[in-house]
């Protein structure tokens, strides 16, 4: 279980590092959709959040490969971003959405070791 412990954690930060992205998204999908400039509040939060999003990205990389984080990152931010786009955005969500959704998520889980550690 020890050996476990690092794994695990670095799965935590790229969870971690995705909600600090997709928060950023947020912020800057509404400087757009309100015509705000880059130097918008919203712009600037968004921006900060991606910054952060990055620190929190090499955190990860301490416990878990290159590979495993980036599948895992990209599969969990094609979800989230799917979630945002259609609940808070109004924007539509049909079977290729969902589709492409679903192979993220089975990519992740195959690239999670059977044995639970690297």
């Amino acid at each position: 279980m020890r050996e476990a412990i690092p794994f695990i954690l670095g799965y935590a930060w790229v969870l971690l590092t995705v909600a600090c992205a997709i928060l950023g998204d947020y912020f800057i999908k509404r400087a757009a959709d309100f015509g705000h400039s880059i130097l918008s509040a919203d712009f600037s939060l968004g921006a900060a959040l991606y910054v952060v999003s990055a620190a929190v990205w090499f955190l990860s990389l301490k416990s878990i490969t290159l590979a495993q984080a980036g599948v895992a990152y990209a599969s969990l931010t094609l979800v989230a971003v799917c979630v945002l786009s259609a609940f808070v955005f109004d924007e539509p969500f049909g079977l290729r959405e969902g589709t492409g959704a679903l192979l993220a998520l089975l990519a992740m889980g195959l690239m999670i070791p059977a044995s639970g550690h690297n």
